[in-house]
């Protein structure tokens, strides 16, 4: 019989419950697995410790012990929740070593959470994914070239490669190289991506 140890520090308790009958649910297609809530947090025997961020709205003014829970090498051991209108700190965490789910999803299994877990790598959920896969890059933060700017520009106008490259006397092929390197500075591999941080770039100046 193995025991999986968590401590829970979720404040919300919809949070609690519904992992709890998720837990109970695993247990009882695992006839030698069990799990138990702990309240002191004791990071030799923990496997796991949960942190409800879905109240936050900085994670730059944490509680000393979260900050500090946060900065552990074994991030693996720390799970954050976060609600889905909390991506700007869901995009800050991803950088941190913590695992990081989005409560309000409904894609995740809370047995990949527990396996990950074991195997001391960090779980992030499908919507934390997609949300760091589209998270928009302030053009502050990236230095353009003047033609990379008329073609960002274009892109804003909704035109196309035809249309910018008449616009701008410039060959579709000239075109396509500044938009792939437009493209490689936002970290973004489709159109699709590169629409997404266009139009946050239209919505920030609005």
């Amino acid at each position: 019989m193995f025991t999986f140890n968590i401590v829970s520090r979720i404040k919300n308790p919809t949070w609690y419950i519904g992992l709890t009958e998720m837990l109970n649910t695993m247990m009882l297609g695992n006839p030698l697995w069990k799990y138990q809530w702990l309240n002191v947090c004791d990071v030799t025997h923990t496997h796991l410790i949960i942190l409800d961020f879905t109240d936050v709205q900085d994670n730059q003014n944490l509680p000393d012990q979260d900050a500090l829970l946060l900065s552990m090498q074994s991030g693996y051991q720390l799970l954050v929740l976060l609600k889905s209108n909390q991506q700007h700190m869901a995009h800050e965490l991803y950088a941190s070593a913590c695992s990081l789910l989005f409560v309000d999803e409904r894609q995740f299994h809370i047995r990949n959470i527990v396996e990950l877990s074991m195997k001391q790598r960090r779980y992030i959920s499908p919507g934390i994914e997609r949300c760091v896969a589209c998270a928009p890059v302030l053009p502050l933060q990236i230095s353009f070239t003047p033609a990379e700017k008329k073609i960002l520009e274009g892109l804003c106008r909704g035109m196309n490669g035809v249309e910018i490259s008449k616009m701008l006397f410039r060959s579709q092929k000239t075109i396509s190289t500044h938009k792939r390197r437009i493209m490689l500075k936002l970290g973004v591999k489709n159109d699709y991506e590169l629409a997404t941080k266009i139009d946050f770039f239209q919505a920030t100046k609005n």
